[in-house]
């Protein structure tokens, strides 16, 4: 608050002044400028003070809008993700199956026997759906992990001294076999089984040595498989 003084108080009673009134008067006049700057002082320091806070405010604002649009950002890409994984597994992953015959239509006859085991190349394809198997070697390479459902079937002639046998095999590991044997007539057999496979995994079907198998434009000996779920 400013000092000040009026005209009329400045002048004592009788319309003149006194030494000790125009002493007041002077120091007045040199006092107003320094309080008139205080004044300015105060007024400014609560402006920066006020600034302060306001600036203050404001990064925290901003801050947490920041923090909010990272985390949404995030979310929308989980989200994508998530459509993006939805998508491949009831697309792409689900369609993992295949089915094939012994001989290309036209051919048939007797396979073996041979001294050693062989793999059985079903060359004659059905179902591929996501090229699993390899029609030139025979082979299903597991492209998931996941359980598998393969069967597999065997047909022969009679042969009193030679049956017809075949296994199924993973990773050079006799799983499951199929076997036929009689004095006359035709042999058949099937088998299925369920496998767990590991990505690169191989399953395959093998003829033993010594036995015989027969199949004609029938194709009573066929290789198939499928995925029936992947396991995360």
């Amino acid at each position: 608050m400013l000092l000040q003084r009026s005209h009329t108080d400045a002048l004592p009673i009788g319309g003149s002044r006194t030494r000790d009134d125009e002493r007041e008067l002077h120091v007045c006049v040199l006092l107003h400028p320094l309080l008139h700057s205080v004044n300015n002082s105060v007024k400014f320091s609560t402006y920066c003070v006020n600034c302060a806070i306001t600036i203050s405010i404001i990064n925290i604002i901003y801050h947490n809008l920041y923090s909010f649009t990272e985390m949404s950002n995030q979310v929308e890409e989980q989200r994508k993700e998530n459509r993006g994984y939805c998508l491949c597994f009831s697309i792409t992953d689900r369609e993992i199956a295949f089915s094939a015959a012994l001989f290309q239509p036209g051919k048939g006859g007797n396979v073996g026997p041979f001294t050693t085991e062989i793999t059985l190349i079903y060359r004659n394809v059905f179902t591929n759906i996501g090229n699993a198997y390899n029609p030139t070697t025979g082979i299903f390479t597991a492209p998931l992990k996941g359980a598998y459902m393969f069967n597999f079937s065997v047909y022969g002639h009679w042969n009193p001294s030679t049956p017809s046998t075949v296994s199924i095999v993973k990773n050079e590991q006799r799983v499951v076999v199929a076997h036929g044997h009689q004095d006359q007539y035709a042999v058949n057999s099937s088998k299925g089984v369920v496998l767990i496979l590991e990505v690169g995994d191989v399953v395959y079907v093998r003829l033993w040595s010594g036995r015989k198998i027969y199949d004609n434009e029938h194709n009573h000996i066929t290789f198939s498989g499928y995925l029936l779920h992947i396991d995360q």
